[in-house]
């Protein structure tokens, strides 16, 4: 039923090998809601919708992690991390597609920020024993905004034909890994005897 996310989040289901699917779910919900969203708001208003999406986000957000809420509340439901992220991708396609462009500050800033940002939340990770330190306030507070910023803008920067990452995303291995990516998501935890 894609509500996975749900289930571990509210009532505190273990899915074991097959946890990751919260992520499977939320992209689901989001394509169930998103089109709706389009439909009703109309092309002229979608830029602002999404910006209102952005910040609405990040206040919840906030809101969660400043309140004490676990990482698995700020992150596996459609609302906050998952929501902020969709909202930032939402920016940069809208602003590609039916803007003036991506604006060149906004990647700057992605990276700007998101580079260091990333590599502190991972360090974090590394501190706290890995999976155990999710729940640690600096990690929570900063991976759910810092990830997105960092990978979003190198998508972007990817897609600049010719550029040094273009190129590099473009060899052969990388190609059939992309094409093959889904699959090996889905069932590298279910082939995990542990």
């Amino acid at each position: 039923t894609y509500t996975s996310n749900f289930g571990h989040v509210l009532a505190g289901v273990e899915f074991k090998n097959a946890e990751h699917f919260w992520t499977l779910a939320l992209e689901e919900q989001f394509y169930v809601v998103w089109p709706l969203v389009i439909l009703l708001v109309g092309r002229t208003a979608l830029g602002g919708a999404i910006r209102g999406l952005f910040w609405g986000s990040l206040a919840v957000l906030l809101a969660i992690g400043l309140g004490g809420g676990s990482v698995y509340l700020m992150t596996r439901l459609p609302l906050g991390g998952a929501s902020l992220a969709l909202a930032y991708g939402g920016l940069l396609a809208h602003g590609r597609f039916y803007g003036n462009g991506i604006p060149p500050l906004l990647l700057r800033l992605s990276l700007w920020v998101g580079v260091p940002c990333f590599a502190y939340s991972q360090f974090v990770w590394w501190r706290n024993g890995g999976h155990a330190g999710i729940d640690e306030f600096g990690y929570k507070m900063i991976y759910d905004w810092a990830v997105p910023r960092f990978f979003g803008a190198l998508f972007v920067r990817s897609l600049v034909p010719g550029s040094v990452l273009n190129r590099a995303l473009s060899v052969p291995p990388l190609r059939y890994l992309g094409r093959i990516s889904y699959g090996v998501y889905v069932y590298h935890y279910l082939l995990d005897p542990y």
